[in-house]
């Protein structure tokens, strides 16, 4: 939806309209698109067609890729990417996880630690984590750790490095597929 709506329900002789206003989650959006080429396997809780998980990336790389900050600024503006299915187990759940590789190296969001950038990205479907909240959680925690140890005087390095991530609503092909973990 663009814009705020009127819907009726009517059952039988009984009617209730309810006023649908859309607002941003205030969460940034990634935008793919296949650019007129579908993919292979149909995703049909979202009604596309998108690449299976063998596609090989350099094939597929006719794709582009948007990303807008949560204010609606640009923070990547149509880069070419690839992008296809993932995961093993959670390949088979109704919201598919992706897989993403940028044409030339990015830091999307600000997400690589220290100015980073990478060609591959990454977006869990958290399909089975109803709070969407679980990976960030620990990815954060983790991340929180780095600096704990590093400030421990005569303690060994533990752990020097865990993803980052942001999560986002992901947009395919101009269809709103919900919420992901990038």
């Amino acid at each position: 939806f663009s814009q705020t709506g009127e819907f009726v329900v009517k059952a039988g002789v009984d009617e209730v309209t309810y006023t649908v206003d859309v607002r941003n989650s205030g969460l940034p959006v990634v935008v793919l698109s296949q650019n007129g080429r579908e993919g292979t396997v149909l995703w049909s809780g979202a009604g596309i067609k998108v690449n299976d998980k063998p596609a090989d990336f350099d094939d597929i790389m006719t794709s582009s890729i948007a990303v807008y900050n949560a204010d609606g600024t640009v923070d990547l503006e149509d880069a070419t990417c690839a992008f296809r299915l993932r995961g093993n187990s959670s390949y088979g759940f109704p919201k598919k996880p992706f897989a993403i590789k940028l044409n030339s190296a990015a830091n999307i969001l600000g997400i690589m630690p220290e100015g980073g950038s990478h060609k591959r990205w990454v977006l869990l479907a958290n399909y089975i984590d109803r709070s969407l909240m679980r990976n960030a959680i620990i990815n954060k925690l983790a991340n929180l750790s780095i600096d704990a140890w590093k400030n421990t005087e005569g303690a060994e390095p533990g752990l020097i490095w865990n993803p980052s991530g942001q999560s986002v609503e992901l947009v395919i092909d101009g269809r709103h597929v919900g919420n992901y973990y990038l």
